[in-house]
């Protein structure tokens, strides 16, 4: 531990998670308390230890605060996923432990400070002004930019009403059998090369965008997700509380966008 976080405070709270990380808790929301450096390290060590499998069922967090804000912490596949909260309006970031806490302590080469912060309307307007030049909808919601904009804003209203209870009109899938299905059915790589593709993979929603022209992609947002059903029908309820719905022709759709399925 850097010398920096030695004597610092922090505070901790779970969702679906003991305090000190070690055992899933579900339905409950623990904490806030207040704890020192070695204890909030302790905890977010201990959740990147949790079996992969034993998330897959339920939206396991950390939320750790300290003067610089608040993140919240998920395991996705064996690594900490770092957001400052809102989760739906900030970027989702892998970090260590020690650097998890350096976010939120305002330590020199930290990562930057929420979109809660003067400058990050500005942003959103940028982009949304950039989206607007675009030619046709279809353009539009080919966009990264743009996709990555409409999943926040969608999910924005559902974090400010947020509660633990399953959205209306879905009810959640809880048998691990069924998620394992639903995986080895989904997973894949969906949308176009030339634009925006989103990765499914085990509860891990990526979305890539092209970078320059040598055809190398690059990570512009992650999210994880669980599966629900609407009736009889499947769809995809990402961690930011926005909907995939999965289409019959192995393809997944947002809005108005369709994602055609690229390959497994």
């Amino acid at each position: 531990m850097s010398n920096e976080l030695l004597g610092a405070k922090f505070s901790l709270s779970t969702q679906n998670l003991a305090l000190d990380g070690s055992a899933i808790k579900q339905g409950y929301t623990l904490g806030p308390i207040e704890v020192d450096a070695a204890t909030a390290l302790a905890t977010l060590k201990a959740l990147g230890r949790l079996p992969v499998m034993d998330l897959l069922d339920f939206d396991v967090k950390v939320y750790v605060a300290g003067p610089q804000g608040k993140v919240s912490v998920q395991n996705i596949s064996g690594k900490l996923c770092v957001a400052f909260v809102p989760e739906a309006l900030n970027p989702v970031e892998e970090r260590t432990p020690e650097e998890t806490l350096a976010m939120v302590h305002s330590i020199e080469g930290s990562a930057p400070t929420a979109a809660t912060e003067p400058g990050a309307s500005r942003e959103a307007e940028i982009m949304s002004m950039e989206a607007s030049r675009r030619r046709g909808w279809r353009a539009v919601f080919d966009s990264y930019v743009v996709l990555a904009v409409l999943l926040a804003v969608g999910a924005a209203m559902a974090y400010l009403s947020f509660s633990e209870r399953t959205p209306d009109g879905l009810e959640m899938v809880r048998d691990t059998a069924k998620i394992a299905a639903f995986n080895a059915q989904l997973n894949g790589r969906y949308g176009s090369p030339s634009a925006t593709v989103l990765v499914l993979e085990n509860g891990k929603l990526t979305g890539l965008e092209p970078k320059g022209t040598t055809g190398d992609q690059e990570v512009r947002f992650t999210f994880t997700y669980r599966f629900a059903m609407r009736a009889d029908h499947v769809v995809i309820l990402l961690s930011n509380g926005a909907l995939l719905e999965v289409q019959p022709k192995d393809s997944v759709s947002f809005l108005a966008s369709n994602y055609p399925l690229l390959d497994k």
